[in-house]
């Protein structure tokens, strides 16, 4: 079998969602068309030999990938997929595009991802205000619909008995994931004040990153033409706290209920971006003249109680390692999702972390600090892993996700010697 390999990573700035975000007055397909032109352009790559594109997303999907890479100016013959493993979808579309080429059916691949959270197009009007959608996680809500006019079946119109869309165990706040992690936070008693601490702590490993231009190799800046003819161009993460504080971050109120231990300041913030990943075969890349940054080794996947789905970077990595014979003390870089600082700890503390793994844990701060726009978090664990990896010369790293619905992904990374 041949290996895929990670020749370039890459991804945008991550902005707050919604009207407060520096992406309000664009869409998704004006995230990722940049993006992917930028993987391609700035590693010299024919378009042409690029066999397939994989998108991860969690909210968008249907042929928007293809849509895509039209206007991107993508020659027709390269194909476009979507994939859907909500807040893993990236990772799955990393996996996806390993497989192909370790199957020898794909010698180039690039793994995409791409989250506007509760939109397909620039902010809308209704939308302006809106902070979530109760039951679904923080969606932003969606337009009250006409009450449609009253009909009737026909007299020999026969109803079915159908399936429930979940089990009779599984309560139906399931998909509301701060729900989640206050279960998870009372159920395996997290602390308040250990999850505050920790997302001080991310904030602080962002913006040393930010400040040491840490990020500026993995970040292609997007740039925004206005109607009024004038531009704007970020290229800096948005959601990063300068000059938050302990003191701050534990006044804010609980979100989820009364005395409740998971608040918007130990959470991450709703966002938007978009990534890819340039995947190769090993003798591809040699080929054409270019030294992988690291090589994809496993992924695997996990289904856990939906109700704590925050556990899953802990049974995940556990069975990644399990299945290659590693230890986490083999792992030199570990990129945990943090979509609630409780799941993060909680999966520390399981996976027997001590302070040399929380030091090698999310080097340059995680969703708390940056954001977790959903589907296209993968990509950006996988370019901090790469990046940091040749940087510093490490040898082996792990991203992993707790997924929403009760499921959990981890991926193995090595950067041979």
């Amino acid at each position: 079998m041949k290996e895929a390999v990670i020749v370039d990573a890459c991804r945008s700035p991550i902005g707050r969602a919604g009207d407060r975000g520096v992406y309000r007055a664009i869409g998704p397909v004006d995230l990722m068309v940049p993006v992917l032109k930028a993987v391609v352009e700035r590693n010299k790559l024919d378009p042409n030999l690029i066999d397939d594109i994989c998108m991860g997303s969690a909210t968008l999907g249907g042929a928007m990938i293809r849509n895509i890479l039209l206007v991107a100016g993508f020659p027709q013959s390269v194909a476009g997929s979507d994939t859907a493993r909500q807040c893993a979808s990236s990772s799955n579309a990393i996996a996806i595009a390993a497989h192909y080429i370790i199957n020898d059916d794909a010698d180039i691949m690039i793994a995409a991802g791409l989250e506007t959270m509760d939109r397909q197009g620039p902010v809308q009007a209704w939308q302006i205000g809106a902070r979530g959608a109760p039951g679904m996680g923080g969606g932003g809500g969606r337009p009250q619909m006409a009450q449609a006019p009253q009909a009737e079946y026909p007299p020999d119109w026969k109803h079915a008995n159908t399936l429930p869309r979940l089990p009779a165990d599984i309560p139906p706040w399931i998909y509301d994931m701060g729900r989640t992690a206050e279960e998870l936070s009372q159920r395996f008693n997290i602390s308040r004040e250990d999850s505050d601490a920790f997302a001080l702590t991310s904030h602080e490993k962002a913006i040393a990153g930010q400040d040491a231009g840490l990020f500026k190799d993995e970040i292609v800046p997007i740039t925004i033409n206005y109607q009024d003819g004038s531009t704007e161009t970020i290229d800096t993460d948005q959601c990063p706290r300068r000059g938050t504080s302990l003191e701050k971050i534990a006044s804010l109120p609980p979100a989820y209920q009364e005395n409740g231990r998971v608040t918007a300041g130990n959470s991450c913030p709703r966002s938007d971006g978009a990534g890819a990943v340039l995947m190769m075969s090993k003798e591809k890349a040699k080929e054409l003249g270019y030294k992988p940054m690291c090589t994809f080794r496993h992924a695997v996947a996990i289904g856990v109680d939906p109700t704590v789905m925050g556990v899953g970077p802990y049974p995940s990595t556990e069975k990644l390692l399990k299945r290659t014979g590693m230890t986490i003390k083999d792992i030199d870089i570990f990129e945990i999702n943090e979509a609630f600082s409780c799941q993060v700890l909680y999966s520390g503390r399981m996976l027997g972390f001590g302070p040399e793994e929380w030091e090698k844990t999310n080097p340059k701060g995680g969703s708390v600090a940056i954001g977790h726009p959903l589907g296209m978090t993968g990509t950006r664990q996988t370019a901090v892993i790469a990046h940091e990896m040749v940087r510093r010369d490490l040898h082996y790293g792990i991203a992993t996700l707790c997924v929403g619905g009760g499921q959990g992904m981890a991926t193995l990374f090595e950067r041979e010697k």
